[in-house]
């Protein structure tokens, strides 16, 4: 018969190779959202409730890492039912900007190298102005894009899927494959100083219309899994 001593001792050396430690779980904002597979059925939900405020100006930005070379691929998509495109942007391999239907292509901008980048796109009503900058650095911008437009509440927000019709109609060719990390949404135009400052660390920036530790993880569906802490870096 084993001696305790002896039992004490085996159970130490086997224990940690039986039951390893689970991973993390998310604190605060240091996890990302995986996106392992190029289909339809990977995505993250969130609806804005009707109470929240219409948008007449917006800041939207993430951190994204994106190997796929085959395909383009969303990264946020906002539909109202009656209108699927309400706010969209989509296709790392030449972004895209869409406001209520309307589109902004910007075809020499990218960001599907498997490296961490920071995405950021601004937009306001009265004159229709934009912005789209990575890694800090505006890298488009343009006038009367919009002019007038209120972006309403009550729609669905999806990350990782373009919604060609409310909350649904994916695409394969359009579904997003990889790692997104530090969704936030404000309501109001960022100046280019604090975009250039969130884009220089992982863990500065906290939207005041969505907030990446309050909203997500919302409604995970498929394999979208969590993972923490975030492998962000700048």
């Amino acid at each position: 018969m084993m001696a305790v001593k002896e039992l004490l001792f085996f159970l130490v050396m086997i224990l940690p190779v039986m039951a390893p430690p689970p991973p993390p779980a998310p604190d605060g904002t240091n996890f990302q959202l995986s996106f392992p597979n190029k289909t339809v059925n990977d995505y993250a939900r969130i609806d804005i409730p009707s109470s929240a405020s219409p948008l007449t100006a917006f800041t939207v930005c993430m951190w994204i890492k994106v190997g796929d070379q085959s395909d383009d691929g969303t990264l946020f998509s906002y539909s109202l039912p009656d209108e699927d495109n309400e706010l969209l942007l989509t296709d790392y391999s030449r972004f895209k900007l869409l406001i209520g239907g309307s589109k902004r292509t910007m075809d020499d901008l990218s960001a599907n190298d498997d490296q961490w980048h920071h995405i950021c796109t601004t937009w306001e009503n009265s004159g229709g102005s934009w912005n789209f900058s990575i890694d800090g650095v505006l890298k488009d911008s343009g006038e009367d894009f919009q002019t007038g437009h209120v972006i309403n509440s009550g729609g669905i927000l999806i990350l990782g899927q373009d919604q060609d019709e409310y909350g649904g109609g994916f695409e394969q060719s359009q579904s997003f494959f990889g790692e997104m990390y530090g969704v936030n949404v404000w309501s109001n135009v960022l100046s280019a100083d604090e975009i250039l400052r969130m884009s220089e660390s992982c863990f500065s920036g906290e939207g005041n219309y969505m907030s990446w530790h309050i909203t997500i993880p919302a409604q995970l569906h498929g394999d979208v899994s969590i993972k923490a802490p975030t492998t962000c870096k700048p």
